[in-house]
């Protein structure tokens, strides 16, 4: 997975994009609607020293597509560590 780039919609605290970030070597672009969610993605970055990009989006309504991709993310990243 080191360099491969990804954009996390819906990031929330930042959790699963500094993961990808530091552990994979993943080029990720986290984004969120929410304020507090990207103060809190940006804590985290800055204190795990993870390079992910995190930005403030649009709110994105949910929808089968998008959970569909976020679980297919976190199974790229399961394979990619065994």
């Amino acid at each position: 997975m080191e360099g491969a780039a990804l954009i996390r919609p819906a990031c929330g605290a930042g959790r699963h994009a500094a993961h990808l970030a530091r552990r994979h070597g993943a080029v990720v672009d986290a984004v969120d609607a929410s304020p507090s969610q990207i103060e809190r993605a940006r804590a985290r970055a800055t204190c795990e020293r993870s390079p992910a990009g995190i930005e403030r989006a649009e709110r994105l309504p949910p929808t089968p597509a998008r959970a569909a991709w976020t679980v297919a993310l976190l199974h790229a990243a399961r394979a990619a560590k065994e």
